[in-house]
């Protein structure tokens, strides 16, 4: 029988030490990492996974009052005295809009990370990398790694196996296991007509108030809706990035004309995605990135 099978078995392994926040008295957890298996693929967007817990849920360290985020690695860095009553500013407004301000979620952190480094005056092409991080940490909520799943291909094998899988003889447990875990996989790929069209038929499946039902209503209501919020965002600085693109390298323009490509296809936007393939595929010499528009512009 074809399974799709979700393990977290050898997650990426992290060491930590506590340090003094840059602003304030404070202080924050910094994680870094001390090998990552890379056994788990990796999605048209350029996300990557460890056969396990990402590493991108621990990259964004906390201060654990005043909320102060930035990549680990940058809580060395000394904040400039001109700029440390501004960023307390935005510290104090970013923890306003917290959904609970007593725990910032992944996501949150990389907003508030986002808004610091804005005033740090990091590139649009950085603030743009920082939301597609962030949508990843999301996206793994609901699907992570995924055993099987190496990259677009086998994405899109899974899928087209599906219709054959879906008129077996299955329980109503098994057909509903097996159509959730389509739409997770329709997810990672960007198919996102498809993902829903898996998300309604399992819903014909599950019994109201189940953990299928809360399971179902936690991807369609929160998932879904903020990896496209901060895809937006990303694609908002990408396109920044453009208007002045002589000023970037050869490799950095590629990725930025695939990220833009593969945003507005996950956004549903193929048509105006196809001329950014192909640009991404003339820009540079980055073979994975060829590859993939190469695929993308076929299918």
């Amino acid at each position: 029988m074809f399974w799709i099978l979700f393990s977290y078995a050898f997650a990426a392994r992290v060491s930590m030490n506590e340090v003094k926040c840059p602003i304030g008295d404070d202080y924050a957890r910094v994680f870094h990492m001390v090998s990552n298996n890379q056994l788990g693929g990796y999605d048209s967007d350029l996300a990557t996974y460890s056969s396990g817990q990402q590493f991108r849920a621990h990259a964004i360290s906390t201060c654990y009052e005043n909320y102060f985020s930035l990549y680990g690695k940058d809580f060395e860095t000394p904040i400039p005295t001109e700029k440390q009553d501004k960023i307390k500013q935005i510290l104090a407004e970013q923890k306003s809009k917290l959904l609970d301000p007593k725990e910032p979620t992944i996501w949150e952190r990389y907003s508030i990370a986002a808004a610091i480094y804005r005033e740090l005056g990091r590139s649009h092409l950085f603030l743009a990398q920082l939301y597609i991080e962030a949508s990843w940490t999301i996206r793994d909520t609901i699907v992570g790694y995924h055993r099987g799943l190496e990259g677009p291909k086998s994405v899109s094998y899974i899928l087209e196996q599906a219709p054959k899988e879906l008129i077996k003889s299955l329980t109503d447990e098994q057909r509903s296991l097996l159509l959730f875990n389509l739409a997770r996989v329709a997810h990672r790929g960007g198919y996102h007509q498809l993902r829903d069209h898996y998300l309604s038929m399992f819903a014909t499946h599950i019994r109201p108030d189940s953990n299928e039902q809360k399971s179902l209503q936690y991807f369609q209501t929160v998932v879904i809706p903020l990896e496209i919020e901060y895809q937006q965002k990303a694609m908002v600085e990408l396109e920044a990035a453009l208007l002045n693109k002589t000023a970037m390298n050869k490799a950095d323009l590629q990725r930025t004309y695939y990220w833009i490509a593969d945003l507005k296809r996950r956004l549903g936007k193929f048509e105006e995605a196809k001329p950014y393939y192909q640009k991404a595929q003339a820009e540079g010499d980055n073979s994975q990135i060829i590859e993939l528009s190469g695929y993308f512009l076929k299918e």
